[in-house]
């Protein structure tokens, strides 16, 4: 059975079972190794095929068996068989998975341990090591077994002593009588953590981390719930810090680092990481020297993040917001007073009341007489201008190309309200950025984009895929995918004309509460030809933290509660753009 199988809630048989681990299999935890009947805390791993698991996430399973696994892992091989016999007929009520990491172990190398194996479980990475230690793991083969109703270690021991509890296993499993397996330790490859020997320094080490990736959100009149403006302010959230950092929900970053370079990337890295967990672990100790925290000065609060906009855009009157119900989306539109043809360098729209603007898109139409030559936008799936959607607001183009705004035009602003129990206004405006003159090269936003699916109750892997071909060369500058509270992951492939294949981001663990634009570091050359390939999943399980109801069918629709699957990709031509009279391609 694939670990990506369904996530169909099977039950038979294996209640008898897990009374009796719960019941037979312990053993004395030593020094810091967690204690059978502890609780382990949550933590996210990405696998070695780029899968996202998140432990506390697993809620339709009893038990999850986490194996420790080395980058050589000889105890692995030796007993792997027996264990692989033992659990594969199990993924239905226990989850099985491997967890890397240590001295030598990469996702490259677990990739190639996984095909020797010929797992069917998935190899998490765990590039700190912060996993394994707080499991208490420390050789390879190292077991635990957690019971998801109370996330307590309910046995530990070895794969030596699993496998030589085989066929009592199978007899419980087929007989419902009790469990009695051996808690033996065998010889066993030590797992190199690559851990701090001390505590990580507070001034100099963790507040700069802090610093650098936190106090953008969390500062005096930011959007984090607390500002970090202390070290005591600090250790009263410490524990919140903690889990967010260990379960990657931030900083706020869902794209993988293994895939593409990000010049807009918050996630923090594997340094930054450890230092924060390591210290907290350690009782967040204040240390010596002054609170480089209590320095800081509160970011700058700028209404408009390139400075004062060539032209701010209203919308023409407030939009009144009932306090109650589901709202379609509105479009309305407002023209652009301009006495000639223009090209535009950036755009921002900025809501003007973020408590009931959940996203605010907005799309430019030509003239009715240039209209026919207009890549059209057709409710958000083709092509859009610019937007306001929960982590983004700005776009800026690349430099040297220009987005096209012919004399005449119209800015539509597909305005998406939400409810919060009282009559509000709003009134959003949109700032433009308009160019010096012709740009060298046209910028286009397109997109690859799927309307026809069904996505049925617990479906917790319902693959798409969507394609777009580049017509013309470009320059690719920045990747947008977006899916709502179903969205799980998605993948950016681009299959180039010489038949290779180049994955250019993959987001994980997508969150409809923090839609980022990934703006590639450098601008990446794509010939003509190239189809970019967005291949993704919706997770309509109770495994997705954020699914309004697994129960439902879902299908395609604007509301929250429906389904998009659409992949932006913004790019500039690599031709320069014609001299004479503007006519689009």
């Amino acid at each position: 059975m694939s670990f990506r199988t369904s996530c169909a809630l099977r039950r038979a048989c294996t209640g008898v079972l897990l009374l009796a681990l719960v019941l037979c299999w312990s053993i004395a935890a030593q020094g810091g190794v967690p204690s059978v009947g502890e609780a382990v805390a949550d933590f996210r791993l990405i696998d070695h095929e780029g899968y996202s698991h998140q432990l506390k996430r697993i809620l339709d399973r009893k038990a999850i068996l986490l194996v420790a696994v080395g980058h050589d892992s000889a105890p692995l091989r030796e007993h792997f068989p027996a264990i692989k016999a033992v659990m594969e007929p199990l993924g239905g009520d226990i989850e099985t998975l491997l967890v890397g990491g240590g001295q030598g172990c990469d996702r490259d190398s677990l990739a190639a341990l996984a095909g020797a194996l010929e797992s069917p479980f998935p190899i998490l990475h765990d590039e700190t090591g912060l996993v394994l230690q707080q499991l208490g793991f420390a050789h390879s083969g190292d077991l635990a077994l957690i019971d998801t109703a109370t996330w307590q270690i309910r046995f530990r021991s070895t794969l030596g002593a699993a496998a030589t509890a085989t066929e009592a296993f199978r007899g419980a499993l087929s007989t419902g009588g009790p469990f009695t397996g051996s808690n033996e330790a065998t010889a066993a490859e030590p797992l190199v953590l690559e851990l701090p020997g001390a505590t990580p320094d507070y001034a100099t080490v963790v507040a700069p981390v802090l610093a650098a990736k936190c106090y953008g959100c969390h500062s005096p009149g930011g959007t984090g719930p607390f500002a970090m403006t202390s070290h005591k302010k600090v250790t009263g959230w410490a524990a919140m810090i903690r889990e967010m950092v260990m379960t990657a929900q931030m900083p706020p970053w869902s794209a993988d680092p293994h895939f593409g370079f990000f010049s807009n990337g918050q996630a923090l890295d594997t340094a930054g990481k450890t230092a924060l967990v390591t210290w907290i672990d350690a009782g967040a100790p204040r240390g010596a020297g002054a609170d480089p925290l209590e320095a800081l000065a509160p970011p700058a609060q700028e209404p408009w993040q390139l400075g004062a906009p060539d032209m701010i855009l209203s919308l023409s009157k407030p939009e009144i917001i009932p306090a109650e119900g589901i709202l379609d989306y509105r479009f309305i539109t407002v023209e652009i007073p301009i006495a000639e043809d223009r090209w535009l360098r950036a755009a921002q729209v900025r809501p003007g009341n973020p408590a009931v603007v959940h996203h605010a898109l907005t799309f430019i139409q030509w003239p009715k007489e240039r209209r026919w030559m207009q890549y059209m936008a057709d409710g958000g799936d083709r092509a859009f201008t610019a937007g306001y959607v929960p982590g983004s607001s700005l776009l800026e183009f690349p430099e040297g190309s220009g987005q096209y705004v012919p004399k005449g035009s119209r800015m539509i602003f597909q305005m998406h309200y939400t409810v919060t129990g009282k009559e509000e206004t709003d009134r959003t405006e949109m700032g433009l950025y308009f160019t010096e003159g012709r740009p060298q090269f046209e910028y286009n936003n397109r997109s690859a984009f799927h309307r026809n699916f069904v996505i049925h109750p617990n479906d917790g892997n319902h693959a798409l895929s969507a394609k777009f071909m580049f017509k013309e060369d470009g320059n690719l500058f920045a990747m947008s995918p977006h899916m709502h509270f179903r969205g799980s992951r998605m993948k950016y492939i681009a299959h180039y004309p010489d038949g290779q294949t180049e994955t250019l981001l993959s987001v994980v663990d997508y969150n409809f509460n923090w839609q980022h634009t990934y703006k590639l570091a450098e601008p990446k050359f794509i010939p003509k030809g190239t189809i970019i390939e967005c291949e993704g999943a919706f997770d309509n399980s109770v495994r997705n933290a954020r699914n309004p109801d697994p129960e439902q069918t879902v299908r395609r629709g604007q509301q929250s509660f429906n389904e998009m699957y659409i992949g932006y990709i913004h790019y500039a031509g690599a031709t320069p753009i014609p001299e004479g009279d503007y006519r689009r391609r």
